[in-house]
């Protein structure tokens, strides 16, 4: 499966299906190489802001943010985001389509979830400028953790006890699913790895950053003339785990995004829950 969240995003059948998109502003990347693309690796690219014609278009339906998103990343390697540097725009554009306008629990969860994710996004973005990856994709983890809430959110059979719980600040992980299965984190992220793998395989791999382990006890020494105890600042991290701690990072947001439209939905009253996250493109939703 793609790690593009095209064929599983909700509102991207509508927006096959001949939706009008107004013209808007969009910020775009220079196009990657199709070799780039096809292997889903985000590569430096400079960014630029491209103006469409103005339109007399007036926005009528929430989920008019979220085809502008999708229409604008159409030609990248993502559906939400395809440059962290942009992501509050990303963000932004989920709390426009929940529409926002008073302090539900609802409304709280989800602004949370972004407020946190573009926090996570602009130390990892700083991070990585100073060349500190070892502490950056710690960060990949937590943005893992961002989405796995919003799945458990989703997933359990008492929404109300699930606000509660999560307000209190009370583990939510004893909390369960229609089927009964308590929501924990293990739980959660084996029931999307059936649907992408790729997502278990960032977060285990961000386990061993995020704690202290074999990883970071290798990374600190040097063998290349016997052992070589190093500081942090002298580390240097390969080029091909900078490529794989971008990709990574950019499949966290994604997928954090891809379940995010379904609170979107929930807040207009359409409740899919979790259910057949891999057959969304063969949905018709109407709104």
């Amino acid at each position: 499966m793609e790690n593009n969240f095209k064929n599983v995003n909700p509102f991207y059948k509508l927006l096959s299906q001949g939706n009008r998109i107004p013209d808007y502003d969009a910020i775009l990347e220079n196009a990657a190489t199709d070799s780039l693309i096809c292997n889903s690796v985000i590569s430096e690219m400079q960014c630029k802001r491209t103006s469409y014609k103005p339109a007399s278009y007036r926005r009528q339906y929430y989920a008019d943010y979220i085809y502008e998103l999708i229409r604008a990343n159409e030609r990248y390697a993502y559906t939400y985001i395809s440059n962290l540097n942009y992501s509050e725009k990303t963000y932004q554009a989920f709390r426009n389509a929940m529409e926002i306008r008073s302090a539900t629990p609802i409304d709280r969860f989800v602004h949370s979830l972004t407020f946190r994710a573009e926090a996570i996004n602009n130390g990892y973005v700083a991070l990585t400028e100073q060349g500190n990856y070892l502490c950056a994709m710690a960060l990949t983890r937590m943005q893992i953790d961002n989405f796995l809430i919003a799945w458990a959110g989703l997933a359990c059979k008492d929404r109300d006890k699930f606000y509660t719980y999560y307000d209190s600040g009370k583990p939510i992980n004893q909390l369960e699913d229609h089927k009964k299965n308590k929501l924990t984190q293990g739980y959660i992220i084996k029931s999307y790895a059936d649907i992408d793998p790729l997502v278990k395989e960032i977060y285990e791999n961000g386990n061993e950053y995020i704690h202290p382990s074999h990883v970071i006890q290798e990374a600190s020494i040097d063998l290349t003339n016997g052992i070589q105890m190093l500081s942090y600042k002298e580390y240097q991290c390969p080029d091909s785990l900078k490529r794989e701690a971008k990709k990574h990072m950019m499949i966290a947001n994604n997928v954090l995004c891809n379940i995010l439209c379904r609170w979107v939905l929930l807040k207009h009253g359409k409740d899919l829950g979790v259910s057949d996250m891999d057959a969304d493109s063969g949905k018709q939703i109407s709104f």
